[in-house]
């Protein structure tokens, strides 16, 4: 084994520390654009979530319009039967 001199071990020391430090810079970099992410993709998901409520709301009503129209045409069909009915019309 051979021993190195203070030279080498200080050459070596520097050198390492510059790694460091280029590793540093990259991870802070790194760090910075996932935190850019994730905030967009909580923006985003705001928006979906409105999209989705829209949706939602959007449907239930469209449920409600079908099923009154389908009471006020049964509700029409009986009072037509019932006219009918009433003059001794045939259907």
């Amino acid at each position: 084994m051979t021993k190195k001199t203070n030279e080498q071990l200080k050459r070596e020391l520097k050198e390492q520390e510059e790694m460091m430090t280029v590793a540093k810079a990259s991870y802070d970099e790194l760090l910075e654009q996932a935190t850019l992410l994730q905030r967009e993709h909580g923006r985003r998901l705001t928006y979906l979530r409105l999209f989705e409520k829209f949706v939602n709301d959007t449907d239930r009503m469209l449920t409600q319009l079908k099923m009154d129209i389908t009471e006020v045409n049964a509700s029409y069909a009986d009072a037509e039967q019932q006219g009918k009915e009433a003059t001794g019309e045939d259907i």
